[in-house]
């Protein structure tokens, strides 16, 4: 399979259209399904959400998907590519906290292949928060390969994401 000889950036972002929603922003690649080329994941990096944890419980929930029509996210979700969660939860005195380094990095470069291959159309950012004070934000930037793929190589992948389900 001929692939890209340098890597390739998109950035991504996705911001609530109300506190506590499910909110899809699609990832524009420029191609259509016909182009049958594949994207070979190797990082995500995901930044900053001015969100408000406040309160024991309080989460927000982002990731990449194929589809925009699920209204949970959940890890048997097969739309769902790659799935966060952040959570606060309280450990006794009001005082304790969690430090948050960003951008927390994803990196896929380990699995077989040397890297997550998923479909370069539809791509979705998503980002929904429970019980918090601001609207969440999901912001990623990804870096990845092209690769050509045969049709029924391409069919298998689509259909791996439940594209036809």
């Amino acid at each position: 399979m001929p692939e890209d000889k340098y890597v390739n950036t998109v950035f991504g972002e996705a911001v609530e259209s109300g506190i506590n929603t499910l909110t899809f922003k699609e990832i524009n690649m420029g191609m259509s399904l016909f182009d049958k080329k594949a994207m070979l994941v190797q990082r995500l990096s995901w930044y900053r959400w001015p969100l408000q944890l406040i309160a024991d419980g309080d989460k927000i929930q982002f990731g990449l998907c194929t589809s925009d029509s699920f209204s949970a996210v959940t890890a048997e979700e097969r739309s769902i590519i790659h799935l966060h969660t952040v959570a606060l939860i309280d450990y006794g005195v009001a005082a304790n906290c969690v430090r948050i380094d960003e951008p927390i990095d994803d990196d896929f470069t380990s699995l077989k292949g040397n890297g997550l291959l998923i479909a370069p159309k539809p791509l979705f950012v998503f980002v929904k928060s429970q019980s918090a004070a601001l609207v969440g934000v999901a912001s990623v930037r990804i870096q990845f390969i092209f690769i050509d793929m045969k049709s029924d190589e391409y069919l298998e992948l689509l259909e791996s994401r439940q594209f036809f389900g």
